[in-house]
């Protein structure tokens, strides 16, 4: 750990944090990989996380620790793209009510609550297969809603959990890719800035959760 001299307010405030144990060592660790700079003054330099790698992305995604808040995280990445998929069928909300069902197993993890997101996750599914006719984007965001509520669902197998949260945070990207191939006439280098742009999105909100004091 870094002379606490040297630190900023912020990095100072995350140590004071390690040291009531209120944070875990890992997720600042964690942090500096994301390229959060307060935890790299912390910890020091570490091997960047490749976000767009399937396995470090769900290294990164279960350092989070708990099922419950690695669907929070996931609920909140669909989230941040459902406004798509509801703009083109505004009247259905079963993408919209499998977040839901989500976030309320992730606040109160039990089996009713694990069976609602069972039955929200298929209906999410429903959702994305007649929007897989009609556009693509709508079909990635409620694919997404679908990952989000899986994962609850399957909160009992912590592997799969994980594995649709990243399955999630995926198809966000084909979303805002798809946006921006149709707002660009398909040109790749501003696909290539949405798609990274929502790689940051995804990564801070990650840091975000990794440094909450508990």
């Amino acid at each position: 750990m870094r002379q606490r001299e040297r630190l900023g307010d912020s990095s100072t405030r995350i140590v004071d944090a390690l040291r009531r144990g209120e944070l875990g060592d890992g997720a600042v660790i964690m942090a500096a990989r994301l390229g959060h700079a307060d935890a790299i003054l912390v910890v020091g330099e570490r091997p960047r996380i490749d976000w767009t790698d399937w396995t470090q992305r769900r290294e990164a995604i279960t350092t989070l620790g708990s099922c419950e808040r690695q669907v929070s995280w996931s609920a909140d990445v669909a989230t941040h793209v459902l406004p798509l998929f509801e703009a083109r069928y505004p009247e259905d909300r079963r993408p919209r009510e499998a977040i839901e069902a989500a976030r309320a197993w992730a606040a109160c993890p039990c089996k009713e609550h694990g069976k609602a997101a069972a039955y929200a996750a298929a209906a999410a599914y429903a959702a994305a297969a007649y929007a897989a006719a009609g556009a693509n984007a709508a079909y990635a965001a409620a694919t997404a809603a679908y990952y989000t509520a899986n994962a609850a669902a399957n909160a009992a197998y912590a592997i799969y959990v994980a594995y649709d949260v990243a399955r999630a945070a995926a198809a966000v990207v084909v979303v805002v890719v798809v946006v921006a191939a149709n707002a660009a006439n398909d040109e790749y280098d501003w696909q290539h800035a949405a798609a990274n742009d929502e790689y940051d999105w995804q990564r801070l909100r990650l840091v975000e959760m990794l440094l909450e004091v508990r």
